[in-house]
């Protein structure tokens, strides 16, 4: 736990202006996040409790892609270690407005814009090469994150114990529908594909719009660098997972629309968003299994998995 007086320390050195108001925002499970708010603008400063960790890899990432002009934060003040809190810290502006999840308030056509626009800076992300398969927040230094156009080349791919994650379903999923999963899951080997930066944790809770605007993406905490197909297919997956009452609109068709415009898709696309949502439902269901057993949400990963190996099998004649 940071002192408070510690905080306001760093605000007060850091940020210019006087600070109305320092408190608690939600964060993530390793970071803590306090909402700044000084004069007509809102920051965001996270810390890494651990000494040992850094924001190296994410300020790289935000850098990067705001020279892209992806409308990501932008980052005001990072600092690799602070004396004063004894830890890393980042601080960001603020996306203003709210996610396209709390949205449903507005008209189809307006959030099927948002969700093109959202497609196009997402496509812009996903054209960012690196040289790490995996979660890149573990990094201690950036350097040499990202690869030029010249140093691409294919790299290999740490692929999960399917053999495993299969066991596991066993009894959720009958010996038939496992055997096809199975066949399914042998008909592509992403280990020979060059990996791109993917925002990890991509939905419409990240997509931010004002008064029926874009506005941007946030939260890139879970970047990794993997196939260009993962964005897309969680995309896919948690746009089938999400509840009729909650958000009753699918935005899947526009998100890639405005994904093409930046960056065209191969003929094969349908494939190989499947191919990718097929085995990120087959490990969320793995690991559900094991935390909490089958409830609603299993039950649900279970529905997915049956849609994307019949997509995926079906496809391939």
């Amino acid at each position: 736990m940071i002192e408070r007086e510690a905080i306001e320390a760093v605000v007060q050195r850091v940020l210019p202006g006087p600070v109305s108001r320092i408190e608690a925002a939600t964060g993530g499970s390793s970071t803590l996040v306090y909402r700044i708010v000084s004069g007509h603008e809102t920051y965001y400063l996270r810390f890494l409790p651990d000494p040992d960790d850094t924001f190296a890899a994410e300020y790289a990432i935000h850098t990067r892609l705001r020279q892209l002009d992806v409308r990501v934060p932008d980052i005001i003040y990072y600092a690799p270690f602070d004396e004063t809190v004894q830890c890393s810290f980042l601080i960001t502006g603020e996306i203003k407005g709210q996610p396209v999840m709390q949205s449903a308030f507005l008209d189809e056509a307006t959030l099927k814009a948002i969700a093109r626009e959202a497609g196009q800076d997402l496509a812009r992300i996903n054209s960012v090469p690196v040289r790490k398969h995996g979660r890149l927040r573990e990094l201690k230094s950036a350097d040499d994150l990202f690869l030029t156009e010249a140093a691409l080349s294919p790299r290999s791919e740490q692929h999960p114990n399917w053999q495993n994650m299969l066991s596991i379903c066993h009894g959720v999923l009958s010996s038939q529908e496992l055997d096809r999963l199975e066949r399914a899951l042998q008909m592509h080997d992403t280990g020979d594909e060059q990996w791109y930066l993917m925002h990890g944790d991509f939905s419409i809770r990240h997509i931010y719009q004002e008064n029926g605007r874009y506005t941007g993406i946030i939260d890139l905490t879970d970047a990794q660098g993997a196939s260009r197909w993962e964005d897309i297919g969680y995309f896919h997956l948690r746009d089938r997972l999400r509840e009729a009452k909650v958000f009753p609109l699918r935005l899947e068709t526009e998100l890639l629309e405005g994904y093409q415009e930046v960056m065209p898709l191969s003929a094969d696309y349908r494939w190989q968003v499947c191919f990718a949502s097929l085995r990120l439902a087959l490990l969320m269901l793995a690991d559900q299994l094991q935390c909490k057993g089958m409830d609603a949400f299993a039950h649900a990963l279970v529905r997915v998995i049956r849609e994307d190996v019949e997509a995926v099998l079906w496809v391939s004649l």
